[in-house]
């Protein structure tokens, strides 16, 4: 009212606050729903929980989701030699057939990691379990998904492989190989030919034309690890859908540079709205395993949270004529224990030492001293000799008795030869899980 301009002023500003708290509680909850009830072309990192929720996905299934940690001790351990064979390099069951020493690829950067693509799928194949898989795809993901005993690398590089049952369903194998950045370390040779096409790939993006194609070195001869041994287990793709997936996680990493791992993570992290899993500045959001120096807490991470094991089974497969590699031999900081096939065949040659040896023993003690004197003709005679019909039948009931005796065991208030059981400790190491005590009845 004219005569009373304050309240008319007070009125007008609280219409205009309660329309602005209206607008920001619409837009949150807006983004709530958004973020709880994901798409597959929406969905964040952040908001992993909600995974589950996204049609057709299979995020939520229990004890079939990767990544994984692999426990510092394994119990399923195969050793093989890695061989030459027509086809290619052989360990195992894998078998990495090589074509051509380089392939055709393409580059997407994008918001949530690098996507390289083959142009050529075949040139790079992996026989696993009998069946080839054609490698389709390289994404990164920084840090590393895969975790030993909770440490994590700096990045983990992830190829997907896929192939077609005989009834024609589609089968994926992904192949990891994890990075440990380093100050003083060369910049990666493969990651090098990748990361200096950044610049057009993100252009063509930008400007919604195609994507160049450009040669880098065959995975296989140029990424995997010199020393190919490798966990594997049934688990998932890390992203939805979450399909279902087998994976090779070779647990010798390769070595980037620090200004690879940089260039990579700030490229991600410059999309807004994010849909990384948002930095900070503090220090303490370091991932496990990694040195505060070489990690810039201020970007964004791309890793899916580890996932329960449940009663999966893993095993390890190992190249016994691996070549000697200096460094880091593991995924993460944290050491990998696996036996080598002769110290394995010494314990069990002296476990074996040992149960031929208690054999022997407890025979040599039950026929030299827990058995009985026999009676013998001078026993009954000499010069105690019976000379009645009832003190003879009296010592022949007596030696009825021990002869009993003789037979059914030892005198009574012996020792029994055989103990029920003896226990030997063995230190605990891969190959026994968690069996670390053999039991020899």
């Amino acid at each position: 009212p004219p005569h009373l301009p304050h309240v008319g002023m007070k009125i007008s500003c609280y219409l205009v606050l309660c329309q602005s708290w209206w607008i920001e509680t619409g837009i949150a909850q807006i983004t709530d729903v958004a973020s709880e009830f994901p798409s597959e072309g929406s969905w964040s990192y952040q908001y992993q929980q909600f995974w589950g929720n996204i049609n057709g996905a299979h995020c939520a299934k229990a004890n079939s989701q990767s990544p994984i940690d692999i426990p510092k001790t394994l119990t399923y351990i195969k050793s093989f030699a890695l061989e030459k064979t027509e086809k290619g390099d052989q360990l195992g069951r894998a078998v990495w057939v090589l074509k051509e020493p380089t392939v055709n690829v393409t580059l997407t950067p994008g918001p949530l990691t690098w996507d390289v693509r083959l142009m050529e799928p075949d040139t790079v194949v992996t026989e696993f379990n009998g069946m080839p898989y054609h490698l389709v795809k390289i994404t990164f993901h920084s840090p590393s998904e895969h975790t030993v005993t909770g440490g994590h690398n700096s990045m983990e590089i992830e190829l997907h492989h896929e192939g077609k049952s005989w009834t024609g369903e589609t089968k994926r194998l992904i192949a990891s190989v994890s990075m440990a950045a380093s100050e003083t370390a060369s910049e990666n040779s493969v990651l090098a030919s990748i990361w200096s096409e950044f610049s057009s790939a993100a252009g063509a993006v930008v400007s919604n034309t195609a994507v160049p194609s450009f040669l880098i070195g065959n995975p296989y001869l140029e990424l995997y690890p010199s020393d190919k041994s490798y966990v594997t287990y049934s688990g998932s793709e890390t992203t939805p859908l979450c399909n279902a997936a087998d994976w090779m996680v070779f647990m010798q990493p390769g070595v980037m540079s620090l200004r690879q791992l940089n260039l990579f993570r700030a490229s991600i992290s410059g999309y807004t709205p994010t849909r990384l899993m948002p930095g900070s500045s503090a220090d303490s959001v370091t991932p496990a395993g990694i040195h505060a120096s070489h990690w810039d807490s201020r970007y964004g991470t791309n890793n899916r949270l580890t996932q329960d094991l449940g009663t999966r089974e893993l095993t390890l497969v190992q190249m016994l004529n691996a070549p000697s590699n200096e460094g880091l031999s593991t995924v993460g900081h944290a050491s990998f224990v696996a036996g080598s096939p002769w110290s394995n065949f010494l314990i069990i040659l002296f476990v074996l030492l040992v149960v031929v040896s208690f054999i022997v023993l407890a025979c040599w003690l039950r026929k030299h001293h827990y058995g009985h004197r026999q009676l013998d003709d001078d026993d009954i005679g000499g010069c105690c000799a019976a000379t009645s019909d009832e003190e003879i039948d009296g010592l022949a009931l007596q030696r009825g008795i021990m002869d009993a005796r003789s037979m059914y065991g030892p005198a009574p208030g012996a020792l029994n030869p055989f103990p029920d059981q003896v226990m030997l400790q063995a230190n605990p190491r891969a190959g026994f899980g968690k069996h670390d005590q053999i039991y020899i009845g």
